[in-house]
């Protein structure tokens, strides 16, 4: 049986019950569809609830919205995870005030993301690779100097340690505020590693390897290597003692 709808019959063509039947089908999948791209919506870690990370990771984005790290370093920071800096005998836990000899000694860092190793979100953020970056901000005369450059981290799956196989770009420096200049922040923050990898971009590209060294500018280099997604981060605040 045929069924033809209004009209011209002599210019539509016939539909067949099938194809009448399958219609409105195919109608509601892409509304639906239409309707959940318009809806998903980043979630804030602040929201929540019941969860460790997320807690943790909303009590360093609060700390970090009430220092001069906004806007001077960074524009936004909406973390993806909890990043814990592991000093001796001391985990960072945001704006605390640290002495350059409490701090003196490369730490050790450990993640903990909003979803658990055994979910698929979590999967996809334990296969990626990170860069780690340290850096020196003094506010008072708004200069900021790269103090450790880590790329190729990897998340272990059981405890959350970050570890890599690489040499470091730059090799942690002691923190070593200088007389006179202030209250300085020493900022740690966690970016997805491009494919390409940080070391053969920086090869590549002889500008933003110069500016690691001289005049840094976290927003351009972001910009020229390619780290646009800013994971997890940590601060302290050192002086002159």
């Amino acid at each position: 049986m045929e069924i033809y709808e209004r009209g011209n019959l002599s210019t539509r063509q016939p539909q067949t019950q099938a194809q009448v039947r399958t219609t409105p089908l195919v109608l509601a999948l892409c509304l639906y569809t239409t309707i959940a791209k318009a809806t998903t919506v980043a979630v804030d870690v602040c929201d929540v609830q019941n969860n460790d990370a997320a807690d943790d990771a909303c009590s360093m984005k609060s700390a970090l919205g009430g220092s001069q790290v906004f806007p001077q370093l960074l524009d936004t920071f909406s973390p993806q995870g909890a990043l814990y800096v592991h000093y001796y005998q001391i985990t960072v836990g945001g704006a605390q005030q640290l002495a350059p000899n409490r701090v003196a000694s490369k730490p050790s860092l450990s993640m903990a993301f909003l979803r658990g190793p055994q979910s698929i979100p979590g999967k996809q953020m334990l296969s990626k690779s990170y860069v780690v970056i340290c850096i020196d901000f003094q506010p008072k005369t708004k200069v900021a100097k790269p103090i450790w450059l880590q790329s190729g981290m990897k998340v272990n799956p059981n405890n959350g340690a970050m570890s890599s196989t690489l040499a470091p770009i730059i090799p942690y420096q002691a923190p070593n505020p200088q007389p006179g200049t202030g209250t300085h922040q020493y900022v740690f923050l966690v970016f997805e590693e491009n494919s390409a990898g940080l070391w053969a971009t920086i090869r590549s590209k002889p500008q933003a390897r110069a500016s690691i060294f001289d005049l840094f500018n976290l927003k351009a280099f972001r910009a020229q290597t390619g780290l646009n997604n800013l994971v997890a981060g940590s601060f302290f605040k050192s002086t002159h003692p």
